[in-house]
This record gives structure tokens, sequence and C-alpha cells, in this order.
């Protein structure tokens, strides 16, 4: 039995219909959220409502009215609602702040060390652990504790690592989990600039130019493989996997589907060409004064590198590409939690074979496709608000869900 909630309170009597609920990924690990049209004769919704369908206290999902419109034939109200996340396009990336959290984040999660005797080192300094980042979007769109929102998956080993050589025992992996993953503070608040001028302006042309919240959401995602388990109360953050088949006697339909193998796997990313500490964008002069590097513009400091990554699978003939494009400036790094003001960030990189975090992202990408040349939809009856990994579609009215499982 379903419920659906206008701000807390059961409104299920006056809802009419309501469309099919799709939540999917997209080949790259991006994610599409759904959007839901509901039909009412009740005059008691306004935009901006949270509309939420649930079906037990763990188990819902959460839209929000973004526009009504009244049919005079049927005298009924459409009300059109994305899900509760797409709140976060109102953000821009400019507009990120650390008070989202609700709380005080430990080094862990977070640092902003920004004396000036510090040189160099502040900039390592001003980080985002990923997970506490994709916390404090989801609170920011749904109202949610950052510590309601179940980030458990920080505990397992991620598919990054580094390589390091030892004197005595040679060239050492050593796997990081995903608690370990971070971002430059300073990298987001230029995320996807052109020129240095970018990040202090204020002009609407400029400030709108930059990316939205959402968008970070995704990239944060895609950068991890990483998904958010939207039909949850807690927002589960779980990583991208394949889907089980379900038993013959739950299944009500089932479609074979042929799929177009890729060959090439491409991941693309720029950054300043500073070097190794590709997080540092200025320098203080002697009075303390913060004097930012030039980019983008004539006789610059420095230039914007992009740099690539690519998988080639020779079995495949068909020259099919998956390819991603990051933002300027996006890059995944490790934190280095000392449990204090030290704490910072650093490159993720294999220096044996001189790889860094885009070339195990691609290779990941690769190693999750290839040899995947069949998708199977599945109808089932009954099964609730449940997430199924690449692409679910839960219809409330008539129970079913439907749902893909590759091989």
């Amino acid at each position: 039995m379903f419920q659906v909630l206008n701000n807390g309170s059961d409104v299920s009597g006056a809802i009419k219909s309501i469309t099919p609920i799709e939540y999917r990924m997209n080949d790259d690990y991006t994610f599409e959220l759904p959007e839901v049209y509901i039909g009412t004769t009740s005059s008691g919704f306004s935009v901006g409502d949270t509309i939420t369908v649930k079906q037990n206290e763990s188990a819902q999902v959460s839209f929000y009215v973004a526009a009504i419109e009244y049919d005079y034939a049927t005298q009924m109200y459409s009300l059109r609602c994305p899900h509760i996340l797409h709140r976060l396009t109102k953000y821009r990336v400019g507009v990120l702040t650390v008070e989202w959290s609700g709380i005080s984040p430990s080094y862990a999660q977070y640092n902003n060390q920004s004396g000036v005797g510090q040189g160099q080192l502040i900039w390592g300094r001003q980080y985002y652990q990923v997970l506490f980042l994709i916390q404090m979007l989801i609170r920011k769109a749904t109202g949610l504790a950052v510590a309601s929102i179940d980030v458990s998956v920080g505990e397992k080993p991620s598919f990054y690592y580094t390589t390091a050589w030892d004197p005595l025992m040679g060239w050492v992996s050593e796997w990081r989990n995903y608690a370990t993953l971070g971002v430059s503070l300073q990298s987001l608040a230029r995320l996807g600039s052109k020129k240095h001028t970018d990040h202090p302006a204020t002009d609407f042309e400029t400030a709108y130019a930059k990316p939205n919240c959402l968008e970070l959401l995704r990239w944060l995602c895609a950068s991890c493989a990483l998904s958010i388990d939207i039909f949850r109360a807690d927002y589960q953050v779980v990583e991208i996997d394949i889907s089980a088949p379900p038993s013959d006697s739950a299944t009500m339909g089932k479609r074979s589907l042929a799929l177009e193998m890729y060959r090439n796997y491409i991941g693309v990313a720029a950054r300043l060409e500073t070097g190794s500490f590709d997080y540092i964008y200025g320098e203080y002069d002697d009075m303390g004064h913060f004097q930012p590097y030039t980019y983008g513009v004539p006789g610059a400091d420095y230039s914007i590198l992009p740099y690539q990554a690519e998988s080639i699978d020779t079995g495949t003939p068909d020259p099919k590409v998956l390819s991603m494009t990051y933002p300027n400036m996006f890059k995944l790094y490790f934190v280095n939690d000392r449990g204090d003001y030290r704490s910072g960030i650093y490159d993720i990189a294999d220096g044996e074979n001189g790889l860094n975090w885009l070339d195990m992202w691609v290779a990941q990408l690769a190693g999750h496709w290839m040899n995947v040349g069949t998708r199977y939809v599945y109808e089932i009856i009954a099964p609730g608000l449940q997430y199924r990994h690449r692409r679910v579609e839960i219809d409330v009215a008539t129970r079913k869900m439907t749902y893909e499982v590759l091989a």
C-alpha cells in the first residue's frame, strides 16, 4: 500500500493518477532523476510543496511541485513534480559552503586552513571529502540531517590506489577506500572556469555559466562509480553494480535486447599547468595580499592543460565510443587525515606505471562494460519502492516494476 504525502500530510485520497517513476544510470555513470505528473481534484497544492510517495518509513521517494495546470474539461489539476534532488539546480557551485552541512565537520570530512604563513601548504589543506560533500548536497535539497544519510560505502575499497617505491619492498600498491577520496575547495570554486576572472565575477552572465550543484553531484557520483538510492529515506550511497534477475515465479515479462558494445572508453579532464600542485591558484606577496595566477587571457601565467585517458577493447570491431568529459578543474585526490589542521589532499598516482585518477576511472569504466552485450528487461509485480541498477521504472498505480539486467 502506497501513501502520497504533501509536506508530510497524507493526501492519498485526492490523488487520481501518477505517472511511473523512472530512475536510471547513463553508461558514463551519471544519473538521470525521475519526474512525475500527478493528477488530482484538490486545489490544496502549491508550487514548492514536497510530495512523497511512501511505502513505509524506510522506503519512500520525494519530489517537489514545480508547476500546476488546471484542465477545465476534466476539472483536474496536473502537478509537474521533479525529484527533490533537482532543487540543487537553483544553486551554482560558487555558492557552495560547509554551512550547508548543519554540523561542525571533522578533518576527515573537511578542512579550510587559510593562514598566509602556511604558504603552499594551505592549498592542500582546503578540501572536502567526497562522501561528506555528497551528504551536504543531499541535505541542501532535502533537509535531511547529514548524519542520517547513509555513506557506509566509505568503508569499502574503491578502485583508486597508489603505487609508490619502497627501498626495501620495491613498488608497493595500496587500495584506498571511498572515505579517503576528496576534492579541492579552490578547484570547486573555479569549476568549469575558462579564465581566472571567472571565479570572483558576480555579473549574471558569468555567474550563471558556472555549473549548478546537481551537476556537481552527478560528477562526484560518476567519478567514484557510486549512485544514490533515491527510494530509501536515508538516501544510501552505493556502488554501481549489475542487478540480479528476478526468480521465474516473480517474472511477469522478459525482453532480450542486444547492446552494441563499446570499443573505446575515453575520459577527458583539464587542470592548470602548474606541475604537481595543480590545486594552487595563486600566492601571497610580502604584504600578505593574495595574487592570483592568471589563466585564459593573453600573457597568462599558466594555461589550462587538458589530459585524456583511454582504454581500447581490441576484441570489439565496431568503432563505438563511450566518453566522459569532466569540467575544467575537476579532479579527485586522496585525503590524508592526520586528525588536525595538517590534514590535506595529495595526488592519486601509480608511480610505477605513470597513471593518475582519470586513468584508473577509465579502467574501471571499461572493466564494467567490456563483454556486456545484452540487456534483459524484466517486468515484475508488487516489488515496492526498490532500487535496481542501470534503469528501474516503478508504476505505483499498477504495482509493477520494470528494470534492466546486463549480461
